[in-house]
């Protein structure tokens, strides 16, 4: 009998995040964005924290942006069988096989020494990744 239920592995994801022991620590650990948020909270010095994570004035901004975030339902669709949709786009004329990129930010080497090495990493290893740095990266 064919087994549906059975964990799918998708042909273009050589190292999907299942796989990889430490993803899935981390994952188990930090399972959301608040997770994450407390443990930062709790490690990283105050100013250095409510710098990095605040916003400008009274923080409408990121109120703004939470709620909308909140607002947004996921529906898990049982039983049927569905193909990865295609994640390029294309940004300003220049095409990239994933939305993914890092935005510029004030001395993110406040809150973990070297932080910009490690956000460039994976520009090492794909050309494709966007990034732009801003005069304060540390």
């Amino acid at each position: 009998m064919d087994d549906r239920t059975a964990p799918v592995r998708p042909a273009n994801q050589d190292d999907a995040p299942a796989d990889n022991a430490r993803f899935v620590k981390l994952h188990r650990r930090f399972p959301t964005i608040a997770y994450l948020r407390r443990a930062a909270r709790a490690h990283v010095p105050h100013f250095a924290f409510e710098y990095l994570d605040g916003g400008a004035g009274a923080d409408g901004g990121i109120a703004r942006n939470w709620n909308a975030l909140d607002a947004v339902e996921l529906v898990p669709r049982y039983g049927v069988t569905t193909a990865l949709p295609p994640i390029d786009v294309e940004l300003f004329g220049r095409r990239y096989s994933a939305p993914i990129g890092v935005a510029p930010m004030g001395g993110p080497s406040i809150v973990w020494p070297g932080a910009d090495q490690h956000l460039l990493r994976p520009r090492r290893s794909a050309p494709w990744f966007p990034t732009r740095w801003d005069s304060s990266a540390g």
